[in-house]
């Protein structure tokens, strides 16, 4: 079994700076009740298996982490959170640890910012090493929405041979929810032409 442990990331601030600092602080909690009353009504689920070692939902919280690890062989989580919004309802490290569950945090401002490419290079190495223990990475952001789908886009396009629109679609058929906005298509297209295109 890996032993747990915690990566972090440093990211800077993004150029929308203190308004989209204020914005998104402000609406956090809101928006997790928002998810977790509204997403059964509408048919969404908490958490979607994109393949046999991904998994790409919205915040575990906490008394998820059994039913993660026993049911879906999660080895592994992606928080691509910024460090106010694991706060009360997220496991500390010492609770990942006791799951055996590695944990790396890629901080990232939720809805004007995506992930970088450093980043996203770091979580598919991430994902690789879970992969070789033949375990699950558990990747997401607050609502398995944006940043999250980001990360998991470009692993289908590095691991898995898919092209941008081939990967998104993908994804849209295991978790329709997922909502890709300018910056997090920018990012993707820069991965592509950085990371991928070469490879071809």
């Amino acid at each position: 079994m890996i032993m747990a442990q915690q990566y972090y990331f440093n990211t800077s601030k993004t150029n929308m700076g203190m308004l989209g600092a204020f914005v998104t602080r402000t609406f956090y909690y809101p928006s997790i009740l928002f998810n977790a009353c509204f997403n059964p009504l509408l048919g969404q689920s908490w958490y979607n298996r994109i393949d046999e070692h991904v998994i790409l939902g919205a915040l575990p919280i906490t008394f998820m982490t059994k039913r993660l690890a026993k049911d879906h062989n999660v080895k592994g989580v992606i928080s691509m959170n910024e460090d106010y919004e694991l706060r009360y309802i997220y496991n500390s490290e010492q609770t990942w640890n006791l799951y055996g569950i590695q944990l790396l945090k890629l901080a990232t401002q939720d809805l004007f910012a995506s992930p970088t490419i450093p980043q996203i290079n770091k979580a598919i190495e991430f994902i690789e090493e879970i992969k070789r223990a033949d375990g699950t990475v558990y990747v997401h952001c607050k609502a398995g929405k944006t940043r999250s789908t980001t990360v998991v886009v470009c692993y289908l396009m590095k691991c898995k041979n898919m092209n941008a629109k081939e990967a998104q679609e993908f994804i849209k058929s295991k978790r329709p929810q997922v909502w890709l906005r300018k910056p997090q298509l920018d990012c993707i297209e820069n991965f592509y032409f950085e990371e991928v295109a070469h490879t071809k």
